[in-house]
């Protein structure tokens, strides 16, 4: 009686590392097809807030008004296939 619980046991065991490996290899196979993607859009969202902030601080030096900057800004976001809009402190 003893040895089938040991062997049912080794058997259940076996079968749950089998399922957690299973488990592993899918995630592992959908993060690696995800991730770039991922890191691509990331990089690209920060080169654009860098963009941004730096065309920003650029018209504030030329003194442009904030329309104009404003409306600089959402331009240059726009051209790369994003939506934006400014909005100021007034809402």
């Amino acid at each position: 009686m003893i040895r089938r619980t040991w062997l049912a046991s080794l058997g259940l065991a076996l079968l749950a590392a089998i399922c957690a490996l299973s488990v592993y290899g899918v995630a592992a196979w959908a993060l690696s097809i995800a991730a770039p993607n991922m890191w691509f859009d990331a990089n690209l969202r920060s080169r654009m807030a860098n963009d941004v902030q730096h065309t920003a601080s650029d018209l504030k030096s030329k003194h442009k008004s904030p329309t104009q900057i404003a409306q600089t800004i959402v331009a240059r976001v726009t051209a790369s296939g994003y939506t934006a809009a400014v909005i100021d402190d007034s809402g």
